[in-house]
C-alpha cells in the first residue's frame, strides 16, 4: 500500500503545481504588485487547485482494496490458528462483508481522507500568503513541494496502521465466525519499542464481544481505527484465541 500512497501524493502534486501555475497565468499574477489582475476568491481558488471530493474518492478506493486484503489476511491467520474446519474463502468473504468490518473500512477512510482536507488548507493559506507577500513562482511551488512532503509523510504512517489494523479487524471479526469466545492482548515484546500502555494490556482477558481497556481507552483490537493516534500508530501488538484451562 505504501507504494500506491507515494505514487498517488507524486500524482497530487504535479497537478497542484499544474493548477497554480495556470491559476496564476489565467489571472495575471503581478508579483511585483503583490496581487492578481483579475478578482478572484478563495474558494474559487481551491476548487481550480484542488478538488477535494475527487482526491478523497481515490484515496478511498486504494484503501479499500488494501483494507479487504489486510482483512482476509487476517481471516487466514486465525483459520490457521484455531483449525477451522470450513471453507476459509468463505470464511474470509464472509468476514469482509460484514457490517462490522464496513464499518472499520469507513471509519479507516476518514482518517485517511483527512490528510487531504489539511492539505487543501495549507495549500489555500500558502497561495493567499505567498500572493500577498509577491513571491515568485518558484518559491510558491517549491513551498507547496514542503506542504506535501509533509502531509506525504503523515499519510504513509496513518496507511501503514490502517493497514495493521485491518489485519486485527478481520482477526476479530473471524474468531467470532469462528466461535472463539475469548481473546488475549498479546505485545511484539520488545521491551524498547512496545508503549507503556500496551506493556500493561498484554495479557489482558476479555470475552469477544468486549473491547480491551488500554490506557484508559476501549479498543476491540490492536490497531482498532476507532483508537486514538497514541494508541493505534505503528502498534505491532495482535489479540489471540484464549482457552481458558
Amino acid at each position: 500500500m505504501s507504494g500506491k500512497i507515494r505514487g498517488y501524493f507524486a500524482s497530487q502534486g504535479t497537478s497542484i503545481k499544474k493548477q497554480v501555475k495556470k491559476l496564476l497565468k489565467d489571472y495575471g499574477y503581478e508579483p511585483e504588485k503583490k496581487c492578481l489582475a483579475k478578482a478572484v476568491g478563495d474558494d474559487v481558488v481551491m476548487r481550480i487547485v484542488f478538488d477535494l471530493k475527487t482526491e478523497n474518492d481515490k484515496l478511498r478506493v486504494i484503501n479499500r482494496t488494501y483494507f479487504t486484503q489486510a482483512a482476509e489476511l487476517g481471516s487466514r491467520q486465525i483459520a490457521d490458528e484455531v483449525n477451522y474446519e470450513g471453507s476459509v474463502d468463505e470464511l474470509a468473504e464472509k468476514v469482509n462483508s460484514s457490517k462490522f468490518i464496513k464499518r472499520k473500512l469507513e471509519v479507516s477512510n476518514i482518517k485517511l481522507t483527512k490528510v487531504n482536507d489539511a492539505t487543501k488548507k495549507r495549500v489555500g493559506k500558502l497561495l493567499k500568503d505567498s500572493i500577498n507577500s509577491g513571491e515568485s513562482l518558484q518559491q510558491i511551488t517549491d513551498k507547496i513541494d514542503d506542504v506535501l512532503g509533509g502531509n506525504r509523510k503523515r499519510a504513509l504512517v496513518v496507511a501503514r496502521t490502517q493497514v495493521s489494523g485491518a489485519v486485527s479487524g478481520g482477526r476479530h471479526q473471524s474468531m467470532k465466525e469462528a466461535g472463539v469466545k475469548k481473546r488475549r492482548w498479546v505485545t511484539s515484546g520488545d521491551v524498547d519499542t512496545v508503549r507503556p500502555d500496551h506493556r500493561k494490556a498484554n495479557g489482558q482477558i476479555v470475552k469477544i464481544d468486549e473491547p480491551f481497556n488500554v490506557g484508559s481507552e476501549n479498543l476491540m483490537y490492536p490497531g482498532d481505527p476507532s483508537g486514538s493516534p497514541k494508541n493505534i500508530v505503528n502498534c505491532r501488538c495482535v489479540a489471540v484465541p484464549h482457552i481458558d484451562r
